[in-house]
């Protein structure tokens, strides 16, 4: 029975490590107090989004990140621990799970994290991960950049065609005063 279990655990670690290794970035948030529906729904939604959110068993999880060179403060794997994965991108799962979470009014409390794109990971405390949780998706500040960009030169283009009107406005006179004037000889 004893070498079952230790066969369980080493594969559990091997798929952590897999997962870890896969992933773009890691997020860990304590799940206590969400319910079984709502973690199925966290979990679906998490994999529409390109991640996984899963339950981890925190000394497993630890061995796998070690196992991976992760040194992640041991103190953010206490208590119950689910782990968001961005797989396809960084922090979309994460925001997904976030969104929902705050929907059913739940308060989210993140642990810890890493974004891993980079040869060395950053590792990220809780605050810091809420932070990355509230930033507006992708197409919200892209469509924020267009706007930021658009305002100026709508104003460009109002104050030149300004510019533009009046000048054609002088010129008319110019040429009135010219027929004025030439009909007076």
């Amino acid at each position: 029975m004893e070498k079952m279990v230790n066969q369980n655990k080493i594969r559990q670690v091997e798929d952590l490590e897999k997962k870890v290794k896969e992933a773009q970035s890691f997020f860990l948030v304590n799940f206590n107090g969400i319910k079984a529906d709502l973690m199925n729904r966290l979990r679906q939604e998490a994999r529409n989004s390109g991640g996984d959110f899963l339950v981890v068993k925190n000394t497993l999880f630890h061995r796998a990140l070690t196992a991976r060179g992760i040194n992640l403060d041991e103190r953010l794997l206490a208590g119950p621990t689910a782990c968001i994965f961005g797989r396809e991108e960084e922090i979309k799962a994460l925001k997904e799970v976030f969104e929902i979470l705050k929907k059913e009014g739940m308060e989210v409390a993140f642990k810890g994290g890493a974004l891993l794109g980079k040869e060395e990971p950053l590792l990220l405390k809780g605050e810091e991960v809420r932070r990355l949780a509230n930033l507006p998706s992708f197409e919200e500040l892209i469509g924020q950049t267009i706007l930021g960009i658009e305002g100026p030169l709508m104003r460009m283009q109002l104050v030149l065609s300004g510019l533009l009107g009046n000048f054609i406005l002088v010129l008319r006179q110019i040429s009135q005063n010219k027929e004025i004037k030439g009909g007076e000889n």
